[in-house]
């Protein structure tokens, strides 16, 4: 008798730990949304980086259009086509 209250016990203490384990994978808060999490939050502090170096390239360009009078006039001759009023610009048709 003492033997099958042994394995009755030894039963119930490993449903039991098994039980906790599933439930601590398996819960709401448990070690599945943890990984989940973990994962999603890298992809969020991945974009963030990104967007703070793109944050930098901004203010940099900021301030080389308010301090830097070559930069605006590189910035007019190449992308807006703009030359001084001493030159000329020949325009060439490609065929």
């Amino acid at each position: 008798m003492r033997f099958l209250n042994n394995n009755y016990t030894l039963l119930i203490v490993i449903g039991f730990i098994l039980f906790i384990l599933l439930y601590s994978f398996f819960a709401e808060r448990g070690l599945r949304k943890v990984i989940i999490f973990k994962k999603e939050l890298k992809k969020v502090e991945s974009y963030n980086q990104s967007l703070r170096d793109e944050n930098d390239v901004l203010k940099e360009t900021v301030y080389l259009l308010k301090n830097d009078k070559k930069y605006i006039e590189k910035i007019a001759r190449g992308e807006l086509g703009l030359v001084r009023s001493e030159e000329l610009m020949y325009l060439f048709k490609n065929n």
